[in-house]
């Protein structure tokens, strides 16, 4: 019976917080049905190059798709191995800002890249650059990976997830948003906000 009432609980748990995740890109906010022909261009967001959100927000999360080294503002892949980690880190910043999310917010980074000896050194040197997380951190939680290909033969992607309460104060552009509860507040694992 206990184990009935907690699988209740979670699944009404994943009910009310799917219904209510939110995409997050240049066309926000849409509703779940389809989106517009065409999306207002947002200077600093890239536009998906495929039937994918730049991140969404689900309760008191928000998850920021891989970003790459691509220009809002051409849409184009940046010239440069440094420039286009750069440019990866601040696609995912600029996500995450439109969530009201801020770097001191994330709780982990998945970092890919097409070269480990390559590229690692220049992905720890950019995060620690004072644009981001600055030479002393603190530093969320990261795992990097090598693949044999990303789109477009970028060289990096880079997601995240942040966890940035919705109790702060938080950019227009989404404030009419509905949010659902956090996992672990409606678990009872931790404190509500």
């Amino acid at each position: 019976a206990q184990v009935e009432r907690e699988n209740r609980r979670m699944r009404s748990w994943i009910e009310r917080t799917f219904a209510n995740v939110q995409p997050i890109g240049p066309d926000v906010p849409h509703p779940w049905g389809e989106q517009p022909k065409e999306a207002p261009r947002t200077p600093d967001l890239i536009e998906p190059t495929g039937p994918w959100s730049l991140g969404v927000r689900a309760g008191d999360f928000v998850y920021v798709s891989g970003m790459r080294g691509i220009d809002p503002a051409t849409n184009a892949l940046v010239e440069g191995d440094e420039a286009r980690v750069r440019r990866a880190f601040r696609n995912v910043v600029a996500v995450a800002a439109r969530a009201s999310a801020q770097l001191r917010d994330a709780v982990r980074l998945v970092v890919y890249v097409t070269d480990m000896a390559a590229h690692r050194p220049l992905v720890n040197s950019v995060q620690c650059e004072p644009e981001f997380w600055g030479p002393d951190g603190p530093y969320p939680p990261r795992t990097i990976v090598e693949v044999r290909r990303l789109n477009q033969d970028d060289i990096v992607e880079v997601e995240a997830t942040f966890y940035a309460p919705r109790t702060k104060p938080f950019n227009p552009d989404i404030a009419a948003m509905g949010v659902a509860s956090s996992l672990l507040g409606e678990l009872g694992l931790g404190h509500t906000h």
